[in-house]
């Protein structure tokens, strides 16, 4: 056990692609924004968090504001969720960048 005996596994995201069996559970959300580019092309996987039980890894696609869950032990996308997003332009919904007030 450890990462003495780790093993590296390819997730990929083709199923999701236009046309493909899964692209129906892709929420629209999910920022698919480069021309020309299939999903499987654009999902730019970055971070990851496993759990406890090795059994769940949480991938951060942060170009796409998604997060995909991954199957470890099948190697396998159970879901991409789409993390929503705050329209700034909206009253009460302001950004405030600056630390000088």
């Amino acid at each position: 056990a450890g990462i003495a005996a780790a093993t590296v596994r390819q997730v990929r995201f083709n199923d999701f692609n236009a046309g493909g069996p899964r692209n129906a559970e892709l929420p629209a959300a999910v920022r698919i924004f480069s021309p020309g580019a299939t999903v499987a092309q654009d999902l730019e996987p970055e971070y990851i968090s496993v759990t406890p039980d090795s059994r769940t890894a949480f991938v951060g696609l942060q170009e796409n504001n998604a997060l995909a869950v991954i199957d470890i032990p099948t190697g396998t996308v159970s879901r991409i969720l789409a993390l929503g997003f705050k329209n700034h332009s909206l009253p009460g919904q302001g950004l405030d960048p600056t630390d000088r007030d």
